[in-house]
């Protein structure tokens, strides 16, 4: 991005400051990463924002967290420069399609999933087998089996809001200069 380009070290060394903070914004608590099993167990009582703070304890557990979380600042930034520059939508609809783009890359590398190793009795089929027994055979063995949990829309809109509102914290709403556009449009027609 050209901003992050043309910045002073001076300036470089704050927004990364900014940055840390933003990312320390969008941290939860390890306690709220709630297994697949639980979630979906008490789900009738958790609102959007709740399961929403679930996928950000989540990708606090990621030991690169704060890599992560300047990413998706970042993807938001470049999000509201080509807002600005090529969206051409309904000014009502733009927030919905930007914070469902952030939150679902942030959903994605969520990995919402336990593996447990559970007992499973499985019919398997015998080539030779007493007649008295039949072709098939009762067995008894230990596999890991894979819970997953896939956050709905609504979930992932409420995860990409977040990214928005830390971003808010770090650059006012019209950081966007009108030369930034200029540039992007003459960048993309070049291209």
């Amino acid at each position: 991005m050209r901003y992050l380009e043309d910045m002073s070290n001076h300036d470089a060394v704050r927004l990364v400051m900014f940055m840390n903070r933003a990312a320390n914004l969008l941290r939860e608590p390890l306690s709220n990463a709630l297994k697949p099993s639980k979630i979906r167990g008490s789900s009738i009582l958790l609102t959007t924002k709740g399961k929403a703070q679930i996928v950000w304890a989540w990708l606090s557990k990621r030991e690169d967290f704060d890599r992560l979380a300047c990413r998706l600042l970042i993807e938001a930034m470049t999000l509201e420069v080509w807002a600005k520059c090529f969206y051409e939508g309904s000014k009502a609809e733009l927030p919905r399609l930007l914070y469902t783009t952030v939150g679902r890359s942030a959903v994605w590398l969520s990995h919402i999933q336990d593996t447990q190793v559970r007992t499973v009795t499985k019919l398997v089929y015998r080539n030779c087998y007493p007649v008295s027994e039949g072709p098939m055979k009762k067995i008894t063995v230990e596999e890991p089996q894979t819970d997953k949990w896939r956050p709905s829309n609504y979930v992932r809109v409420a995860v990409g809001k977040r990214v928005f509102e830390a971003l808010r914290e770090i650059l006012l709403r019209d950081w966007v200069t009108d030369q930034m556009i200029a540039d992007t449009l003459t960048e993309a027609r070049s291209a």
